[in-house]
């Protein structure tokens, strides 16, 4: 990739907003990435796709190449998003782009990103294979990753809803797609048959089992300090905190009727959110530490709350 100057860009939504909250979201993002990797000739290096932001290492013949790829990207997914949701939102702020000079740090770079997930959620994904929607599996090629791009009905019909749509619309550039005109096809794929992801620069360092030792190293065992640390924090202020968390740890049970609340869905656990800034009058704080919860994800919550 000589003359090419690397970049990482991060795309983060409004507030710390979730956008992606299904496999049909991110589906239509994948399609769209696609189409804009081409279109700008951009070489994607790396990738994870958040709940609420993402992480690109790219490759581009200049920074304006790259800031002309990101506000495409941007602006169409917001337009498709808001066509299939039948919404009027803006989703993201301006992409934070940093370039990255040498290989060590594109290296950490790369490590950064495939980290993401066990970040957010450790218990979910204690290992970066477990996550579908990053570029870990591109990495060769791992047997054991997920394959599955689309695992439920509920989402396959979601998924051709979406395709259907577009496929349906004036645009004839997005007719033009054939990931468009691929819906039941989606399910027994990997994202790399779908994407292109230059992995050749950390390949050329390690071996397969090397790569494997080196993110238990670097990823896996420092999160899982990481979380631990946390842990124990959140533990030491349920303890200080027990009396006043009380009362509203009875609403929870009460509000969950039996239910667990880790295997609720993204709007099962707003419901419940709301309900506890309802009867309970307790804080973000409180809630965040009670759930676990991201606290951007609880502020923004509490504000649809307030203000509806």
């Amino acid at each position: 990739m000589e003359g090419r100057i690397h970049f990482h860009s991060i795309i983060k939504s409004i507030r710390g907003r979730v956008i992606f909250y299904s496999d049909s979201d991110r589906l239509l993002f994948v399609n769209i990435l696609r189409r804009f990797l081409d279109k700008h000739n951009i070489v994607l290096v790396e990738f994870v796709i958040m709940d609420n932001h993402i992480h690109l290492l790219h490759t581009a013949q200049s920074k304006e190449h790259s800031m002309l790829f990101l506000g495409e990207l941007q602006q169409n997914f917001s337009f498709w998003y808001n066509r299939f949701h039948s919404s009027h939102d803006k989703f993201f702020i301006p992409a934070k782009t940093f370039v990255k000079f040498t290989q060590e740090y594109r290296h950490n770079c790369s490590l950064y990103i495939l980290q993401n997930p066990m970040v957010a959620s450790p218990k979910d994904y204690p290992h970066p294979k477990r996550y579908r929607w990053s570029s870990y599996i591109f990495h060769y090629d791992f047997e054991d990753s997920a394959p599955m791009l689309v695992k439920s009905e509920f989402e396959m019909t979601k998924a051709n809803k979406l395709f259907d749509l577009i496929n349906h619309s004036k645009s004839i550039s997005y007719n033009k797609c054939p990931l468009l005109r691929s819906g039941f096809e989606w399910r027994n794929n990997k994202l790399t048959d779908f994407l292109n992801v230059e992995t050749g620069e950390i390949d050329s360092l390690y071996t397969k089992s090397e790569f494997k030792v080196i993110v238990q190293k670097n990823i896996i065992s420092k999160h899982q300090e990481f979380s631990t640390e946390r842990t124990e924090r959140v533990a030491a202020y349920l303890e200080k905190h027990k009396h006043a968390l009380a009362p509203i740890s009875q609403a929870l049970d009460v509000i969950l009727s039996g239910r667990n609340y880790a295997t609720l869905s993204l709007k099962e656990k707003e419901s419940v959110i709301k309900d506890l800034f309802k009867y309970t009058n307790a804080t973000q704080k409180q809630i965040v530490m009670l759930l676990d919860e991201d606290k951007n994800h609880i502020k923004e919550i509490y504000q649809k709350y307030m203000y509806k």
